[in-house]
């Protein structure tokens, strides 16, 4: 299993420059899952290049297939 490494956001809005940052600081770890969580999806201003976006649903999913 790949080490994992993630960012949370846990707020309204996520814009550009802070998407952009988030990248870069996650970028900088090579052979890991990337993942960032949010409440929503929609409240990132654009999808994040190389990295997971996890919202509640999707966290909620992950929890059912686990057991």
């Amino acid at each position: 299993m790949k080490e994992i490494v993630g960012e949370v956001k846990w707020k309204e809005n996520v814009n550009r420059g802070e998407i952009r940052k988030i990248e870069e600081r996650l970028g900088k770890f090579k052979d890991c899952k990337k993942i960032l969580i949010v409440p929503e999806k929609k409240i990132l201003e654009r999808k994040p290049e190389e990295i997971e976006v996890w919202d509640v649903k999707r966290i909620l999913e992950e929890i059912k297939k686990s057991k």
